[in-house]
């Protein structure tokens, strides 16, 4: 007897269309990913892994680095795609994801390194998932070490709001300490 059900797959065309807007994700970029990840659902739900190029991290560590340009394609509708393709990469759901969809750091002039800040937050978040499925040894970054590594992110030309990236360091490292310090319940 299943006590969840499956949730649907999502279909994946073999071709998007997106709508170009003022301030969006470089076109070229996004084609060349998209195409690379669509081959990647493929080749894995074909049953040939080895011909994946691509993994479900491997995508949102390049959605990260996406540059946003003046005349690009619209940002959400981006998103909405790469949260299908990464689900059907083996990543999960968004909803079910430690790192929530919603989540969006504005690039200004002086901000912080975005590949720094990314590489920073996917380690937060794999801890945390760590602690939350209860394998601490797992968890390779502790709230101290996060709020170290943040001290020492390099400002950019066009990088992550640091105000933005202070915040959310926050949440992370507060996260990060309850649950590397479980409460004494019974």
């Amino acid at each position: 007897m299943n006590s969840s059900p499956t949730p649907p797959e999502l279909p994946l065309p073999d071709f998007f269309e997106f709508d170009v807007a003022f301030r969006g994700y470089d076109r070229h970029q996004v084609m060349e990913l998209v195409s690379q990840a669509l081959a990647s659902v493929k080749a894995l739900e074909g049953g040939n892994p080895d011909a994946a190029t691509l993994t479900a991290r491997d995508l949102r560590r390049n959605a990260d680095a996406l540059d946003v340009v003046l005349r690009g394609y619209k940002i959400d509708q981006v998103k909405e795609v790469l949260g299908v393709i990464h689900q059907r990469l083996g990543g999960g759901s968004p909803s079910s994801d430690p790192r929530p969809e919603d989540i969006e750091l504005d690039i200004v002039l002086r901000g912080f390194d975005r590949h720094q800040v990314s590489e920073a937050t996917d380690e937060a978040l794999a801890s945390i998932d760590a602690l939350t499925r209860g394998d601490p040894d797992a968890a390779t970054l502790t709230a101290q070490e996060l709020r170290s590594r943040a001290a020492g992110f390099e400002v950019v030309f066009r990088g992550f709001d640091r105000y933005q990236v202070a915040s959310l360091i926050d949440h992370l490292a507060d996260q990060l300490d309850s649950g590397e310090h479980p409460s004494n319940q019974h």
